[in-house]
This record gives structure tokens, C-alpha cells and sequence, in this order.
């Protein structure tokens, strides 16, 4: 669990820690859905078919993904129009679609925690 947090921070690189209720943003460049999905393969091959990822299309061109963790979660909004995959990571919260993952830590009401 700690080594996916530690590879979403390797895949995007950036090292800085995830703070206990405070997401830490992180962006890079993507020009493409495929290019989103490439970089979630490099954290997690088996992410589509992992019940620790909700995929949810956006009604604008964008895709959410929630990677539930044990201690917090990871959510990627792809954006090919804007050129970017932005990345918010929660250390000690969740979001409502990660219950199940996540007993016991508390849900953010939030429907993103990335800005925009």
C-alpha cells in the first residue's frame, strides 16, 4: 500500500510525502486518454481490471479513476484537452466510492479532491 503511494509519486516525479488529511497535488503532461492510461500502468498493470480502481467517464472529454488505498486514496483526472493528468493523494481520508477499500477512514464529502 505504501509502495503504490510511493509509485504514483515515482511515475509522476515528484517526491514529495502526502500529508495526514491534506491531498497532495501533483499534474503531468498527457496529450492523450491513452497516454493517462499508460502512466496508471506504470503504478499498477492490472488497474482496469483491479477492484481498487474506479473508473468513472466525464461528461466533458475528462476521466476520474479513485485508486482506493488501505490509508487514503489516489484520484487521477485525465484531461486531454487541457494536455494533463492532475493527481490528488489523501493520506488518512477517502472518498465515498472507496468505502468498501477503506474501513474506518473517513470520507471526504467531496465528488474531487483535485481543484478545477
Amino acid at each position: 500500500m505504501k509502495i503504490r503511494l510511493a509509485a504514483v509519486t515515482i511515475a509522476l516525479a515528484h517526491s514529495l510525502p502526502a500529508l495526514a488529511g491534506n491531498p497532495v497535488l501533483y499534474e503531468k503532461p498527457a496529450a492523450s486518454i491513452a497516454e493517462c492510461h499508460e502512466t496508471l500502468a506504470q503504478v499498477a498493470p492490472d488497474w482496469r481490471e483491479n477492484a481498487n480502481f474506479k473508473i468513472k467517464p466525464m461528461t466533458d472529454g475528462r476521466e476520474q479513476v479513485f485508486h482506493c488505498l488501505p490509508d487514503g486514496v489516489a484520484e487521477w483526472i485525465c484531461n486531454p484537452k487541457a494536455g494533463r493528468i492532475n493527481v490528488a493523494v489523501l493520506i488518512g481520508g477517502t472518498v465515498a466510492a472507496c468505502r468498501a477499500v477503506t474501513p474506518g477512514v473517513p470520507v471526504t464529502i467531496t465528488t474531487s479532491m483535485v481543484p478545477g
